[in-house]
């Protein structure tokens, strides 16, 4: 599964947490809710501050159980080849996914997020579990709709 290896990262459905290299990011902080079928999962990465950013039904994620808010900043650092993946882990028949990844030049308006790339939000660094932010700006990305049967 994606994030449970090294050099990878993953948003996962079933319970909403980030993991990276192995391991669980944000400790102790749930990214976002679970998702289901029918949902839009996004991806982005702002190349210029290396960092990646995950988005919901087109919103910047991070609002979590606890109310915390992650400005939707997942990893830092982020170098080398980036490939876009897609992994499950289904016992069940009639799952389907689609994905959308933007051609090389990623102009195409159907696959970009439409959010502010300069916005002090969206260049801001992750806050800390007490702090409260809200961030509706992001980067271009790719999505997921995840459907169930």
């Amino acid at each position: 599964m994606l994030g449970w290896d090294a050099g990878s990262w993953g948003f996962h459905s079933d319970d909403g947490c980030l993991y990276e290299d192995g391991k669980q990011s944000w400790k102790g902080i749930l990214y976002s809710d679970p998702y289901t079928g029918g949902e839009v999962i996004g991806c982005g990465v702002n190349f210029a501050e290396n960092t990646a950013f995950y988005t919901r039904g087109g919103k910047v994620v991070g609002d979590t159980v606890t109310e915390a808010k992650i400005i939707g900043r997942a990893f830092q650092d982020i170098r080398g080849k980036l490939y876009p993946a897609v992994s499950m882990d289904i016992t069940q028949e009639g799952w389907e996914i689609t994905a959308v990844f933007p051609g090389k030049d990623g102009t195409s308006p159907d696959f970009i997020f439409q959010g502010d790339l300069e916005s002090s939000e969206t260049l801001a660094p992750p806050v800390k579990k007490d702090d409260s932010s809200t961030s509706d700006d992001a980067d271009s990305g790719s999505e997921i709709v995840v459907i169930e049967d």
